[in-house]
Order: C-alpha cells, then sequence, then structure tokens
C-alpha cells in the first residue's frame, strides 16, 4: 500500500514540475513575443470584419501596432525596408495584401474573439500561440507517457521535445503554425493510440481552417490509411472526408479572394508584390528556379536535415523489427510525414520549420517509441535466452 502512494505522489510530482516548466516557456513566449510583420496583416483583417474602408482598416491596424510595441518594433515593421515602407503609406497596397492572411478562417476568428472580449489586439496573436504551445507540450507528455509508462523515463524525453528549436521559436512567433501544428499533431495521436478515426478526420478539417495547404498532408494520411486493413472498413467515411477537405480549402479560398497559386508563389518566393490583386503572371521554370534559389539558404538555418536522419532511422529499426512492415500504421504515417514535407518544399519552395512541426514532433515521438521497443525486444530476447540456458 505505501508503494502505490509513493509511486502515486512520484508521477503527481514529476507532472507538476513538467507543468512548471512548460507554463514558465508559456509565460515569457508571451510577455515576450517576436512581433513581425505578418502581425500587421492578421490586424487587418480583423479590421476588415467591421469595415471595408481600406483607409480605416489600415490606420486601425498600424495605429493599435503603434500603440501596442515599442518604438524599435514598430520602426522596424514599417521602415528600412522598401515593402514594408510602401504598406505602411499605400492603404489600397496594404488592403490588397490581407487576402494571403484571411484563408486562415479559424485563426481571424480566434484573434477576433479575444479582441472583442477586451484583450488587446496583438497580444491575442501571442496568446494563441502560447496557449497552443501549452496544449502541444501536454499531448507530448500524454503521448511519451503511454508508450514507456515510466514518469522519469517519460518526462526526460518530453522536456528534450518541449524545449526544440523548432517548437520554443513557435511559441513566441504570434503565427497560426502553432495553431495548426496542434490539430495535426493531436489528430495522428489519437489516430495512432486511440484507433478513433472520426475524431482524427475533425481534427484534420479543422487544421484546413487555419493553414488550407494542410490538405496534402491530409491526402497522404488517407491514401495512408486506405491501405491498411484496420481501417478498410472507413473507406468511404475517408473519401467523403477528403472531398469534404478539398470543398473547405476552394469555399476558403474565395471567401477570402485569395489569389491564384502562381500569385501566391511570386509574392512569397520571388519578390514581395505591393499590389498583389493587379499581377498577371503564370509560374515557369525561370521563375519556380529563382523562388528556389531565393530561399533555398532556409536550409541552413531548418532542422529538416536532422529530421530527415532521425526518420530513417526510425524506418530502419521498423523494416528490421516488423514482420508485417506494410500493416503497421506507425511506419506508414512516418513515411507519410516524411512524403509531406517534400511534397510542401515541391510547392512552397521554402524549409521553414514552423510549417512542419506536428510533422517533426511526430517523426520525433515514433522515432523515440521505435528505440523503446527495439530495446524491449532485446531484453525479452536475451531473457528468454538465459532463461533457456
Amino acid at each position: 500500500m505505501k508503494g502505490i502512494f509513493v509511486n502515486s505522489m512520484k508521477k503527481k510530482i514529476i507532472f507538476i514540475i513538467y507543468l512548471l516548466l512548460i507554463s514558465v516557456i508559456t509565460v515569457f513566449s508571451v510577455t515576450k513575443a517576436d512581433y513581425n510583420w505578418d502581425v500587421l496583416a492578421y490586424a487587418g483583417c480583423v479590421f476588415s470584419f467591421e469595415s471595408t474602408n481600406a483607409d480605416t482598416v489600415h490606420k486601425s491596424a498600424y495605429e493599435l501596432f503603434k500603440n501596442t510595441v515599442d518604438e524599435k518594433t514598430y520602426l522596424l515593421q514599417t521602415a528600412g525596408n522598401k515593402y514594408r515602407e510602401t504598406l505602411s503609406e499605400c492603404t489600397d497596397c496594404f488592403y490588397q495584401t490581407l487576402p494571403f492572411y484571411k484563408i486562415k478562417l479559424l485563426y481571424i476568428i480566434l484573434i477576433y474573439g479575444l479582441y472583442k472580449s477586451g484583450i488587446n489586439l496583438f497580444f491575442s496573436l501571442a496568446v494563441i500561440s502560447g496557449l497552443f504551445y501549452f496544449l502541444t507540450s501536454l499531448v507530448i507528455y500524454l503521448w511519451l507517457w503511454k508508450i514507456i509508462r515510466d514518469e522519469f523515463y517519460s518526462f526526460l524525453p518530453a522536456v528534450f521535445l518541449s524545449v526544440s528549436p523548432y517548437l520554443i521559436n513557435a511559441s513566441s512567433n504570434p503565427t497560426p503554425d502553432l495553431l495548426a501544428g496542434f490539430f495535426i499533431f493531436l489528430a495522428v495521436f489519437i489516430l495512432l493510440e486511440r484507433n478513433n478515426f472520426y475524431l482524427f478526420a475533425l481534427l484534420m478539417v479543422l487544421s484546413l481552417f487555419v493553414r488550407p495547404d494542410n490538405i496534402f498532408l491530409f491526402a497522404i494520411l488517407i491514401g495512408v490509411l486506405i491501405t491498411n486493413n484496420q481501417y478498410s472498413k472507413h473507406r468511404k467515411l475517408m473519401y467523403l472526408s477528403i472531398s469534404l477537405g478539398a470543398l473547405i480549402v476552394v469555399i476558403t479560398n474565395i471567401w477570402s479572394g485569395n489569389y491564384s497559386y502562381s500569385t501566391l508563389f511570386y509574392h512569397s518566393f520571388v519578390e514581395k508584390l505591393t499590389k498583389p490583386a493587379e499581377f498577371n503572371s503564370i509560374i515557369n521554370p525561370s521563375i519556380y528556379i529563382k523562388g528556389l534559389l531565393n530561399w533555398v539558404f532556409f536550409f541552413k538555418y531548418s532542422m529538416a536535415a536532422l529530421q530527415f536522419v532521425i526518420l530513417s532511422i526510425a524506418i530502419y529499426i521498423k523494416i528490421h523489427s516488423d514482420d508485417e512492415i506494410k500493416n503497421d500504421l506507425e511506419f506508414l504515417v512516418l513515411i507519410a510525414m516524411g512524403l509531406s514535407i517534400i511534397i510542401h518544399y515541391i510547392l512552397y519552395p521554402v524549409m521553414d520549420d514552423r510549417y512542419f512541426i506536428a510533422q517533426y514532433l511526430v517523426i520525433d515521438i515514433l522515432f523515440i517509441k521505435s528505440i523503446y521497443s527495439r530495446h524491449n525486444l532485446t531484453v525479452q530476447k536475451a531473457y528468454k535466452h538465459s532463461s533457456h540456458v
């Protein structure tokens, strides 16, 4: 009885320590948020809910930003750069840029809700990133505890992942990436650990309202599930869910007034457009290569190379540990994570870690699980061998 009580207390203490750690990081991330230029665009999207007048939207966003941040941050986002200077002075240019951001509908609605509740609009952006860092870290701990079933040995890798550069950087970056990443990460956790396709599909659909480009990962995961015997009974529902996802992407694009892929690509990877609504061009090989070369330097600062090494090791262990590898859902999900990163890079050639938070976390956790399972298998074989001897 005493041993059970001690173990229970040990479990609670370790979990409380973990909660305190991620709480401190969350508070620091919110109070020390790194406000980039995108926050002005998201503010513009919120104000465009209340006014369609370009001058009003522009003035509201820039005045509130000036009254919220310090002078250095304000000048950094409005001066010293031709594109930022133009948008700070040209109301129509700023207004034409908003459709690139309006497409993150659920994110805009969350910001709007917090803003209308009385929270400073720009602080709301930081709160969302901090909150979903905290929730993501909780899922990390829960997943690792389900794998290892030991408080201390699940605590250590949970801490390691919760302070990983790609997650810490995203926590202080007021963008929708942690919100979208949380939905995907939780969806894959529920799929693999709870075998609940319905909740998985719902969360993946929700992620599309935050980042419509998640449709590629959703489609790959549906393709993986179709080939898996365990989920063959849900095949019709799978087709329905991916069709619904594609419809949501189309409707969201139309509602937001977003531009064509050519305009998005040119604006994001070749040259910033001050009047994207007036841009009329198509992507040809030379433009694509130029965009690719402009952003290839991100590989230098990205953790993608390391993640692909981890992915390769996890796949290798899986292949050499499982005779029924084709029906191993975790193996197929690992392949899907890697493939989604490659496809995303081909379509949007920038290897920025914030786009792949969920993929990195799933790869890292399944890597840990493969190592742990391999270790257990080795111990079991050694025990059987010694008992026979």
